[in-house]
């Protein structure tokens, strides 16, 4: 569980670097922004839509409003946002369930391909799709900065209740210890770590040859 929660950071960083680094190149050689956000776009646009979908599914569930959704790209902050869904925001709760509800998703799509045996293949279009639909699925389940904000209330939570439960000396040590016992023996996290260790390679070379490519076009 640890290192699914250290590799999800680290494509959360890695996945802003590379993004970025692809509009800065694809400025120098598209000569356009709208060009480079449909560029972007339709990289992860499989990534996005299963993002969204998971977004507006959980707010249905939860009886939340929706009222807009999108898959194109903007800019925002220096940052390129690819999709959107707007919804009634009633409370941090169910807000923090709307926002975390794409890794859910995305972590149980990747584990679904390992599922159903069709990735790694002896057929390399199928890996390369694979490998792919990996790549933009973990690289776009991540939340906005308002999904953050309600993260941030339910961990103010979590630490309060906690500080009550020491302070009337209730131990919660042997749960979290269970806890992190059990996700040690699920095999599918095993899998999962596997997969998104591709994604972290993929990031790294895709930030890699756009640097050098930049450092060429600017010479």
């Amino acid at each position: 569980m640890l290192i699914l929660v250290l590799q999800l950071i680290i494509i959360f960083i890695l996945t802003r670097i590379s993004t970025n680094n692809l509009f800065k190149t694809g400025y120098l050689l598209l000569k356009g922004e709208s060009r480079i956000f449909t560029l972007i776009s339709f990289i992860y646009l499989p990534g996005t839509i299963i993002h969204e979908i998971a977004h507006y599914l959980m707010a249905t569930v939860l009886f939340l409003k929706v009222k807009h959704v999108s898959i194109l790209p903007k800019k925002h902050n220096n940052l390129i946002l690819l999709g959107s869904v707007e919804y009634e925001k009633k409370d941090p709760v169910r807000g923090f369930i709307v926002g975390i509800a794409p890794i859910i998703s995305g972590i149980f799509f990747i584990w679904l391909i390992f599922w159903l045996r069709i990735f790694p293949s002896n057929n390399l279009l199928i890996n390369i799709l694979c490998i792919y639909g990996i790549f933009t699925i973990s690289s776009t389940m991540f939340s906005s900065s308002q999904d953050l904000q309600d993260g941030l209330m339910i961990l103010i939570m979590g630490i309060t209740l906690a500080m009550v439960f020491w302070i009337i000396n209730i131990d919660i040590y042997p749960l979290l210890k269970g806890i992190l016992t059990l996700s040690a023996k699920l095999s599918f996290l095993v899998v999962v770590n596997y997969y998104l260790f591709i994604t972290i390679a993929i990031h790294l070379g895709i930030i890699i040859l756009l640097k050098g490519v930049r450092y060429f076009l600017q010479k």
